[in-house]
């Protein structure tokens, strides 16, 4: 978008499909079952790439019209309501909430977008892509400025140092505990790489 201009890229961040714990589905496969059985799944989402995993569903799984795309503002909304029972599956990014939510044994994480399973709350976590028969997309941390600020004297030192925390070893450390690896680049990177993402996207959207 124009009107902001972005400072720098932290990391890709995987995204999980995760049930309530007492939920019929055992396991992603249970998920496909469902589906090729022609009864219709609720998934929750609360971004972009989130949409993006359930409209692949959708469009390239060939019982895909059994599942049904529920919007979020928020993940901590969508997490309550799997709670609540008033939908059947959500696909968001590994978070605090989804790792703490899972340990206490709120939730059961089903699988993961990214290329390899993944090892959450102690439990190894299969690959969502070959089981739904559907390309799946990671998200990521981005952050940016407005772009009236951005070259501003302020702006200016606002951006090296968000630049200088993002490449921390705190940060590292910390984003290193919901499996994301910092990859800390900026403005002409990260311009191209969501060049790049979108188009991924809006083959998958339809765009």
């Amino acid at each position: 978008l124009k009107e902001f201009t972005h400072i720098g890229w932290i990391g890709w961040s995987p995204q999980i499909w995760y049930v309530k714990a007492d939920s019929k589905f055992k396991t992603i496969e249970d998920v496909q079952a469902t589906l090729k059985s022609g009864k219709n799944i609720n998934a929750a989402v609360d971004g972009l790439s989130t949409q993006a995993n359930v409209l692949s569903v959708q469009k390239f799984n060939p019982d895909g019209k059994n599942m049904t795309l529920v919007r979020y503002k928020g993940s901590p909304q969508a997490f309550n309501d799997i709670l609540g029972g008033f939908v059947d599956i959500a696909n968001a990014s590994v978070s605090s909430l989804i790792l703490e939510g899972a340990k206490s044994g709120k939730i059961r994480i089903l699988g993961t977008t990214t290329k390899f399973p993944v090892t959450l709350a102690g439990n190894t976590i299969p690959r969502a892509e070959p089981i739904l028969l559907s390309p799946q997309f990671n998200g990521g941390f981005l952050i940016s400025v407005s772009s009236s600020q951005a070259n501003t004297v302020e702006g200016k030192k606002l951006r090296a140092d968000v630049l200088k925390v993002i490449n921390s070893e705190y940060v590292s450390n910390k984003l290193a505990t919901i499996n994301i690896t910092v990859d800390g680049k900026g403005k002409q990177y990260v311009e191209k790489l969501l060049v790049n993402y979108r188009k991924d996207v809006n083959s998958i959207l339809g765009k």
